[in-house]
């Protein structure tokens, strides 16, 4: 039986509950805020940006593929045994420390124009990206 009267008054005070609730909730924003707070929080937006972000990189790399392109590579080996030396004395074969290195300079001349064409995709897809997050604002 108490639990019935609990059950009651549980009742009786919901509604008074849910309204000091629904107070607490509520935000007074003006349209421009309302609209600042839309462009910075929405996830079309969000994802508008991310876009753009991906095609700039886009271009980059599209861009990066004409340019010359600098390598330097070294390797080290150390023997601690050589048969060879062993077997011929104070020779070349009895160097214990190899160094290598190498360094290369590269530039594409001519590819069939795919390095103009690869960029000028590369910036019609930003233009696209840009006019898709304009739409959305």
């Amino acid at each position: 039986m108490i639990s019935g009267r609990i059950f009651a008054v549980a009742l009786l005070l919901m509604p008074f509950t849910a309204g000091a609730a629904q107070r607490a909730d509520t935000v007074r924003l003006s349209v421009a805020d309302a609209l600042t707070r839309v462009l910075r929080e929405s996830d079309e937006m969000k994802i508008g940006l991310a876009q753009l972000s991906v095609t700039d990189a886009q271009v980059t790399q599209a861009r990066a593929a004409g340019l010359p392109a600098l390598n330097l590579r070294g390797s080290y080996t150390q023997q601690t045994k050589n048969a060879r030396a062993n077997i011929v004395s104070a020779s070349v074969f009895g160097q214990s420390y190899n160094y290598v290195t190498s360094l290369a300079l590269t530039q594409p001349i001519f590819q069939g124009g795919r390095i103009w064409a690869g960029m000028r995709a590369a910036g019609d897809a930003r233009d696209a990206s840009r006019h898709n997050l304009e739409e959305t604002r």
